[in-house]
């Protein structure tokens, strides 16, 4: 989803609008489409530290935009996780510390909807504080 938004704010690469086309199933192609739009970008991703940030700052600022529903960030944040191979460095970030708050919501048990939502834009409200 964050390569739509990349290209609605402007960007415009092939690799990115292929990726924005994809359904998101074939975890494969995303993960080489995401390397050559970062490439066709220049973005300049040293490690995973720096990789995760990168991810995770662009969902906090769409869902404080009000581009993305606390919800669908927290289910977002546990398939990123997953799908990052459960990479020590998204759970090291304050968005990615909230991994497991989508079960939560699923699950009806503890916080409200409405904590449950103030829960995710503290973190991204923390997650963009550190730049």
């Amino acid at each position: 989803m964050w390569a739509a938004y990349w290209i609605a704010d402007g960007r415009d690469t092939p690799a990115l609008r292929e990726l924005a086309g994809l359904d998101g199933r074939d975890p494969f192609a995303v993960r080489e489409l995401t390397a050559r739009t970062l490439d066709e970008l220049h973005v300049v991703v040293d490690d995973r530290e720096t990789a995760a940030a990168l991810v995770l700052n662009d969902e906090a600022k769409q869902c404080l935009a009000g581009r993305t529903s606390e919800r669908a960030l927290a289910a977002a944040l546990d398939d990123l996780y997953v799908r990052s191979g459960y990479a020590d460095e998204i759970l090291r970030q304050p968005l990615g510390a909230e991994y497991g708050i989508d079960d939560e919501w699923i699950g009806g048990w503890g916080r409200t909807d409405e904590q449950l939502r103030e829960a995710v834009r503290a973190a991204c409200a923390r997650q963009l504080a550190l730049g």
